[in-house]
């Protein structure tokens, strides 16, 4: 933004001599905010530099209130959205200071640390990295250079096999939790829904696993103090050697009886044949 020749530009006496008087008009409320007054005159005769007039208070004040009124647009057509993060499923409304109507409805995530995630769990952005990663690494000098910083900072020299190694054993740690058996389809869980709903899907298959350790009949000889409870089939009809039991009007599998039977206060203990 500048202004032109309509100002006067004050000669190197008055400028050496400090403010002027109010007679100078917009001169005198700007030309104090310049770092450099002499090169400013001599360098841009007639204007005055972006310095000048980004730090004027009249510019400073135009400039608020054009910002204040764009908020102020933004919250009256968008203040009662409210949008649902696609990663962790929590709820969000546009903050106070948005002004942009386009970027608030292509926002997919609630936070910085939702989008980040989100965005490097997507396969075609981790396939281009690797395929980066291998690139970069194909490059003589760039091994080396890692490989220099690697030794100054007491490290095993970063290589392309070491970091598949690194991997391996990154990846080994963090599903080390899930059985072996289970590890498999736990990453195509995770390639295909993301690991925020993978998790709970093997954590429930671990689960019914776990109960089904424990004496279904037991369980319900516990639970027969609180209700009527016989085996039955999937309709809920008395069958005596059904798949499922009947706990009043609820039908539930050998797990579910068993797991209602450890809610009702039962003991672990007392449901081991």
């Amino acid at each position: 933004m500048t202004l032109h020749a309509t100002i006067a530009i004050p000669d190197d006496a008055s400028i050496a001599s400090g403010p002027q008087s109010p007679a100078v008009g917009i001169e005198s409320s700007m030309r104090p905010h310049c770092q450099k007054p002499d090169a400013c005159a001599a360098k841009m005769p007639g204007k005055h530099c972006r310095v000048c007039v980004c730090k004027a208070p009249e510019v400073i004040a135009r400039k608020t209130a054009a910002i204040r009124k764009r908020q102020a647009i933004f919250r009256a057509a968008h203040r009662a959205e409210i949008k649902t993060c696609i990663r962790c499923g929590e709820t969000f409304s546009p903050p106070p200071n948005k002004t942009d109507t386009v970027a608030w409805a292509k926002r997919q995530f609630c936070g910085r640390a939702c989008a980040g995630r989100g965005i490097m769990e997507r396969q075609d952005v981790r396939s281009r990295q690797r395929a980066a990663t291998r690139e970069r690494f194909k490059d003589p000098e760039y091994r080396e250079r890692h490989a220099a910083v690697a030794r100054i900072n007491g490290k095993k020299a970063v290589t392309f096999s070491n970091r598949l190694k690194g991997g391996a054993t990154r990846t080994a740690r963090a599903i080390g939790w899930i059985p072996l058996d289970l590890r498999k389809r736990y990453v195509r869980l995770r390639e295909a829904y993301g690991a925020a709903r993978a998790k709970p899907i093997i954590r429930q298959i671990m689960e019914e696993r776990r109960l089904a350790t424990y004496d279904h009949a037991l369980a319900a000889d516990f639970l027969r103090k609180f209700c009527a409870v016989y085996r039955c089939d999937e309709a809920g009809r008395i069958d005596p050697v059904g798949s499922h039991w009947r706990y009043g009007t609820r039908v539930m599998e050998r797990a579910g009886i068993v797991r209602l039977a450890i809610d009702k206060g039962c003991p672990a203990e007392r449901l081991v044949a």
